[in-house]
């Protein structure tokens, strides 16, 4: 698996990732050394996986970086590693730019990210291999509980392009108690417009299922929000 950010550093990330998988808070993670963190995650090693996975987490130019960028990135590492990445994350498509020649500044954004996101999408059918990224709300959703795909930032060339679309939302009331309120709003493979809660745990930076008792606190909060409006 390969984890490309345009936004954060190599280091920060990696300390989310080594948080969620210790079990330590990312604010102690921060405090210790190097070599204890490695120690820690050799003995962390799950016995009944024979041959465990590889992340590799590599910054990026935020708006620089094109799909052709990631592409020679991906060869590059395959060769020096001797590995097959199967899995790509892009952290986000919003600030990357299409590849070189393909995109004019005066189509507007629609057209950047649409272009993105075949150019991006053409690469994981090609390397046989699935691609996750994000891209933010417009600003008017941020004062929405019921969201779709039109309100993408930037282009719903994103939405038209994807085979799995999901939105989270972060409810106020309900980001406090610990919860996030999932939509599946595409979903060529399966079911879509499902919704569904996950818990989050904020320090270790992980999400979860959510807890036949949690459904209680769920609904009541909801019902109180529906109250208030």
């Amino acid at each position: 698996m390969v984890y490309i950010s345009l936004e954060l550093d190599a280091a920060k990330i990696w300390e989310r990732v080594t948080s969620a998988i210790l079990d330590v808070s990312r604010y102690d993670i921060a405090k210790m050394d190097d070599e204890e963190v490695i120690v820690r995650l050799q003995d962390s090693h799950a016995p009944e996986l024979d041959t465990p996975g590889n992340l590799y987490i590599n910054w990026m130019p935020t708006r620089k970086t094109t799909p052709d960028d990631i592409e020679a990135y991906l060869s590059e590492l395959e060769q020096l590693e001797g590995v097959k990445i199967d899995f790509l994350v892009v952290d986000y498509i919003g600030i990357m730019s299409p590849n070189a020649g393909t995109y004019s500044p005066h189509e507007g954004s629609y057209q950047k990210i649409l272009y993105a996101a075949e150019q991006l999408r053409n690469m994981a059918v090609n390397r046989d291999m699935a691609i996750l990224t994000g891209t933010q709300m417009q600003r008017a959703g941020y004062r929405m509980k019921d969201i779709g795909m039109d309100q993408t930032s930037g282009s719903m060339g994103l939405g038209d392009t994807v085979d799995f679309y999901y939105i989270i939302v972060r409810d106020v009331a309900l980001k406090k108690a610990g919860f996030l309120c999932v939509t599946i709003s595409k979903n060529r493979m399966g079911s879509a417009d499902v919704q569904f809660n996950v818990k989050v745990d904020w320090p270790h930076m992980r999400l979860s299922d959510i807890d036949p008792e949690d459904m209680e606190l769920i609904e009541s909060i909801q019902k109180e929000s529906m109250l208030q409006e």
